[in-house]
């Protein structure tokens, strides 16, 4: 179950980075990872600079270990967010490497200090004040997890986190991270915008769109790379039509694909339309589950489901507000749209789809 969840205003982005990385590593736990090798550890807001790490709860599954830049020279706006996956596990970032530059790196988020590289690749828009506020949720049985929600202005919210999947069956790995993309749009069609990508998305793709997935450690998969260590979330035609990108190992290696997770799965496409209701406590939340991609045959063929995120659910939210509360067998989860909750003609917001996170049980 979810153990912890914070809510807190800030006033600037350091701000924001210094009370996530205070709720990450005193509340939760974590590793602070030394920066610079003289103990800087966790964060270092003059050079806008964090890395965290913790071993991982489940099976077989290698530690989480993710690391942020923003460009604190400058006027921050957006947060890059990196994976990486140290062979001796949590605690062992490289102090002489920059958070991008880790030599077991997924290969997304920019390889740059400056917001203008930082926005262009896998990050999280926080704001050029930082966040009016953000929630955390994050879990530690039967997985670990840090999911964080951002209002950047007032109704506006968005979205990022790591942690472990909640695997099935026998694999190497689970351990992920996940950014934030949104492309507006007017009319119906803004829940289905393919190149956005919200959590863990199987939906997501476009040209150069793989530098915006979220990544997921996997390794020994049927007819994976020989030594690949990261598959990309993202949709099939990512694939075949574009490219999954590689992965910034000392020699890079191409990534696999995994599909399905939050708007293009089973679950989604079953219970995504049905509204969730404060009054018939109907909340039909669906899970976000993942599936592996062996495109080497002649013919594709699937391995699943590998898991689910725990503690985060898609929803339809059109009966309640952003922030609201629902109890739910005695579990309580806090719902919030993927951006703005708003009509099918407003460009700048994304209807009624939405995502519900446990924020505690009762």
């Amino acid at each position: 179950m979810a153990d912890q969840f914070t809510n807190q205003t800030c006033s600037s982005f350091a701000d924001f980075m210094t009370k996530l990385n205070s709720f990450v590593v005193t509340t939760m736990g974590w590793t602070a990872e030394d920066l610079d090798g003289v103990g800087t550890l966790g964060i270092d807001t003059t050079a806008g600079e964090a890395a965290w790490s913790k071993a991982a709860a489940g099976t077989n599954t290698n530690d989480i270990q993710v690391a942020f830049q923003w460009d604190a020279a400058g006027t921050p706006v957006s947060l890059g967010i990196y994976q990486y996956n140290h062979a001796s596990g949590a605690g062992n970032y490289q102090s002489a490497n920059n958070p991008y530059d880790q030599p077991t790196d997924s290969g997304n988020g920019a390889q740059s200090t400056s917001e203008a590289s930082l926005v262009a690749d896998r990050n999280c828009e926080i704001g050029s004040g930082g966040p009016v506020q953000f929630w955390a949720f994050a879990g530690t049985s039967p997985v670990e997890y840090v999911y964080v929600v951002v209002e950047t202005t007032s109704g506006q919210y968005r979205h990022f986190g790591f942690g472990e999947l909640q695997k099935f069956n026998d694999w190497t790995g689970g351990a992920f991270a996940y950014g934030y993309r949104h492309t507006s749009v007017a009319g119906g069609s803004v829940g289905v915008q393919v190149t956005s990508s919200y959590l863990l998305d199987g939906a997501h793709r476009a040209s150069n769109a793989q530098k915006y997935c979220a990544t997921i450690n996997a390794e020994g998969l049927p007819n994976q790379v020989a030594s690949g260590m990261y598959c990309i979330v993202s949709s099939i035609e990512q694939l075949y039509v574009h490219s999954v990108g590689n992965d910034r190992q000392t020699s890079p290696i191409a990534r696999g694909i995994m599909q399905g997770g939050y708007r293009q799965s089973i679950f989604a496409a079953q219970y995504g339309v049905f509204p969730a209701s404060p009054l018939t406590g109907f909340v039909p939340g669906y899970p976000i589950g993942l599936m592996y991609l062996d495109s080497s045959l002649s013919v594709d063929d699937w391995y699943g489901p590998m898991g689910i995120m725990d503690g985060v659910r898609g929803v339809n939210i059109s009966q309640f507000e952003p922030g609201e509360d629902v109890t739910i067998g005695g579990v309580v989860w806090t719902m919030f749209p993927a951006k703005k909750k708003g009509t099918g003609t407003d460009s700048t917001g994304t209807g009624n789809q939405g995502m519900m996170y446990r924020k505690n049980v009762v």
